[in-house]
């Protein structure tokens, strides 16, 4: 994959084999209504910044992992970021985007590499059950392999390099590591497969829908609303009928 040199030279110049000093964070949010926000955020530990590759603006970090925003098919949004993981201090850069749900293969394959495919697969009604395959297509991967279907939070040479997906609500079941501190997150580790050590990465997460839960329980509301109206209109009919005539 282009990334695997990109990455490993850029750990070692820029933060000589320091354990999680550069973190990378791709993934996917699903919402309820067929959109979906797809994302890639890069942040490197504060005070190492100015070293190797890692110079200048925040909105080069991108670029230096292969993703050129500029280029891409769709519009993203660029912001700045800080974030504190195991008590060390972060700063960096995130690109989003939301788009249909339809374009969310081809976003995703645009942030994981040119020689990636990315396979989404969703089913079920009151318990959606979401299936992600994403493929190193490149001739360095080992696909002797078996294909990963595990979670976890990946680190390697001092980066972290993870995909996370984000559901509308409850995460029921998932082959990855659930985030504890939002139970509609899931954590996947793509250390293997940005090192092309394995060629397949499977991430399947199943959650509660609760859009038809609630309308479902919407309706039940109105059904018992409109019998209770139906029930005081027709008693006050009954003692109206059978109060006696006063001459």
């Amino acid at each position: 994959m282009k990334k695997q040199i990109i990455l490993i030279l850029s750990v070692i110049l820029a933060c000589f084999l320091l354990t999680g000093c550069i973190r990378v964070e791709r993934g996917i949010e699903f919402q309820s209504k067929g959109m979906v926000t797809v994302s890639e955020k890069v942040t490197v530990q504060q005070g190492l910044s100015g070293y190797g590759m890692y110079t200048g603006a925040n909105s080069n970090y991108l670029q230096e992992m292969g993703f050129d925003v500029d280029a891409s098919n769709f519009h993203y949004e660029v912001k700045d970021v800080t974030e504190t993981v195991d008590n060390t201090n972060y700063e960096g850069v995130c690109a989003y985007t939301t788009i249909p749900e339809s374009d969310a293969e081809e976003a995703l394959e645009e942030i994981m590499g040119d020689d990636v495919t990315v396979t989404i697969t969703r089913s079920g009604f009151l318990l959606k059950h979401i299936v992600i395959d994403v493929v190193n297509n490149s001739s360095t991967a080992n696909t002797n392999v078996a294909k990963y279907t595990g979670g976890g939070s990946g680190s390697m040479m001092g980066m972290a390099d993870n995909f996370v997906i984000k559901t509308p609500s409850l995460i029921l079941s998932t082959n990855g590591d659930k985030n504890t501190k939002d139970i509609r997150t899931v954590i996947f580790d793509l250390t293997d497969f940005d090192s092309d050590r394995v060629s397949e990465v499977h991430m399947e997460v199943t959650y509660l829908n609760l859009l038809p839960v609630i309308i479902g329980g919407v309706g039940v509301l109105c059904i018992v609303a409109m019998i209770i109206i139906l029930v005081v209109v027709n008693q006050k009919k009954k003692k109206n009928t059978t109060e006696p005539l006063m001459l």
